[in-house]
């Protein structure tokens, strides 16, 4: 097994941070992906990895060593964020700096592009696809990584980049989501009073979803995440709209979670309403995975944790691009390269100190696939 360069490694430590703010001040929201995805493909390109690709769905694409390899790994880290487009500053306090989407999943983003011309210029003898992915955030519904995985067929195990140092997934949340519209024909709130109103509909079908116990065999969840409609205080609503969603660790829990909405939007049609049931997402829960190869990817991903966080690791549950391969039965897991916190917050902040430690932590990933 080949070591690390010390003064190259030295090197790209120092380039994380001034990368980092880089990266972070290009807004990329779900589906408005392509200006950080061009500034990846040209940083790639600039720093020597050759073959660097966008493929069809907007993915950033380095593939090392993969042309002839029966089976490569796949590092994964996206380059969405939750955040509408506008100018992003990035603020320093102490050792931490902060900004919306900086952790999440810029950070790790950072950290992939750092390992990938690390490993070019050491031609480390590992086939791995590096990617930089579109649409893992809310209704990107995991675009990218669908994308990539249609594509390619030939994945030994998948590494995602996402969330916080020290944590690594053990199970995928899956997750089902949708758009319901009720239509009313409305009127004026006084001459018209009683003529059915989309909003209280709309609002009794949420309350009878609420009402509805959550199955308990593994964790699941629901929630309504936004709800609109009307047009005055003195016209009945003759529409309201809701994103509806629930997630569990099992696919008997989605399915149960599944009938026991529709259901309820039939017993609200029943009452003389229009109800419109539009999917906006649907992600995968644990497939038919080899519980040997399994462990021993987790086995791996903490052993080289081991060396760089000094903490206690903490498995978790998470709704990741790692949903993807997994369900396809392929040995996962998805890791944070990065302390961090407030994600998904305009507080979000990374522990900057910390940050080029977890570029150390990937090479050590990476490196121990290499073959001597």
């Amino acid at each position: 097994m080949p070591s690390f360069d010390q003064m190259d490694l030295t090197a790209h430590k120092a380039d994380y941070l001034p990368l980092l703010r880089a990266l972070t001040e290009i807004p990329a929201p779900t589906g408005q992906e392509e200006r950080r995805g061009a500034f990846c493909r040209r940083w790639l390109e600039e720093a020597g990895c050759a073959g660097v690709y966008t493929d069809s769905a907007g993915n950033v694409i380095y593939p090392h060593r993969c042309g002839d390899s029966d089976a490569a790994i796949v590092i994964m880290a996206h380059l969405d964020t939750v955040f509408p487009d506008g100018t992003i500053a990035v603020r320093e306090e102490g050792d931490r700096l902060y900004a919306p989407g900086i952790g999440d999943d810029t950070a790790n983003l950072a950290a992939l592009l750092l390992a990938a011309r690390y490993v070019a210029r050491h031609d480390w003898n590992v086939p791995v696809w590096f990617v930089a992915d579109v649409g893992e955030e809310g209704e990107g519904n995991l675009r990218g990584c669908r994308q990539f995985f249609a594509d390619h067929h030939n994945i030994r195990e998948f590494i995602g980049l996402d969330g916080q140092f020290g944590h690594y997934t053990v199970c995928p949340i899956g997750s089902r989501r949708y758009r319901v519209t009720v239509r009313t024909p409305g009127g004026h709130s006084f001459h018209d009073f009683g003529t059915p109103n989309a909003i209280e509909r709309l609002s009794g079908l949420v309350q009878e979803l609420y009402r509805h116990p959550v199955p308990t065999r593994a964790r699941t969840t629901c929630n309504v995440g936004k709800i609109s409609g009307g047009t005055s205080v003195n016209a009945i609503a003759q529409r309201a709209e809701m994103l509806w969603e629930f997630r569990s660790e099992a696919m008997d829990c989605l399915d149960e979670m599944e009938q026991v909405f529709r259901a309820a939007v039939d017993r609200c049609r029943a009452g003389g309403v229009t109800v419109e049931v539009e999917p906006i997402g649907v992600r995968p829960c644990m497939g038919s995975v080899d519980p040997e190869r399994q462990e021993a990817l987790w086995q791996r991903c903490r052993e080289a944790l081991s060396h760089h966080f000094d903490g206690p690791l903490t498995p978790e549950s998470g709704s990741t691009d790692a949903n993807i391969p997994w369900s396809l039965g392929i040995p996962s897991c998805t890791v944070g390269c990065v302390d961090t916190g407030g994600a998904h917050t305009y507080e979000e902040w990374i522990n900057a100190r910390q940050a080029p430690e977890g570029l150390a932590f990937l090479l050590r990933l990476v490196l121990s696939y290499c073959e001597a």
